[in-house]
């Protein structure tokens, strides 16, 4: 959907468009979340937290960084992930250290939440209520903005895996076996060429894992791959994950 009346989406511009996700499934690895915090998320003068990095971990999410309080503080949460009733992702923590010492049990001693200590105003997409990170999926990545409905997220082997949608959505040529983007419907540019209306699928040619997407880079990724053009019209685009 585009973002600036009168013009179409240009996928070359990731602000020019907003993508409604109907269906889809996502894997965040902890080196993705770590950039995501601090490149975006945690991005703005005066944050709380800096210098963050988030692994996973034996079915959890491990986040350490430092936290600003009058001094800066080290600190570790080892948290559960879990959905809100309202669609957003929670990160519960079962652990919370500082300077390596177990902070938890202190907290509860003289009643203070994790929202006393962290204050996150400014960052877009997340909310910490009584000890719980609560984020919006929607708000917490750059553009380009998307829409859609968090049906679950879990930890899956290496990965934070959230899925949007529900099978009554998925587009009627779908191929479970196969990785991909599919964009449809109104009118989209990419490069030089415009389509109208929009049919175009971009696969992984390596669907024995996840498929590694850049929009920034997508032009480099289209030189190492093929195309094939639909009897309908639309376009499907083989390409390598962004890191091969």
């Amino acid at each position: 959907m585009t973002t600036r009346p009168g013009q179409p989406p240009f996928f070359d511009d990731a602000r020019s468009f907003s993508v409604r996700v109907d269906r889809g499934e996502v894997g965040i690895s902890g080196e993705s979340l770590t950039a995501l915090l601090n490149n975006y998320v945690f991005a703005y003068e005066g944050a709380p937290l800096k210098q963050l990095k988030a692994m996973i971990e034996g079915g959890r999410i491990k986040m350490s960084g430092t936290m600003h309080k009058g001094i800066d503080v080290p600190f570790t949460i080892v948290a559960d992930v879990s959905l809100t009733s309202d669609g957003r992702l929670r990160m519960h923590p079962v652990s919370i250290k500082t300077a390596g010492i177990p902070t938890a049990g202190l907290m509860k001693m003289f009643g203070i939440e994790l929202d006393e200590l962290i204050k996150v105003n400014q960052a877009p997409g997340v909310e910490i209520v009584d000890n719980d990170f609560r984020l919006w999926p929607d708000r917490i990545l750059p553009a380009p903005k998307i829409a859609g409905h968090l049906t679950s997220a879990a930890i899956v082997g290496d990965r934070l895996v959230e899925q949007f949608g529900s099978p009554e959505s998925r587009p009627s040529d779908d191929n479970s076996r196969e990785n991909y983007l599919y964009f449809y419907g109104g009118t989209l540019r990419f490069g030089r060429l415009t389509m109208s209306p929009t049919e175009l699928r971009l696969i992984d040619t390596h669907p024995s894992d996840s498929f590694e997407f850049s929009l920034p880079h997508y032009q480099v990724a289209l030189t190492q791959g093929y195309s094939k053009l639909l009897p309908s019209g639309g376009l499907r685009v083989f390409m390598p994950d962004y890191r091969q």
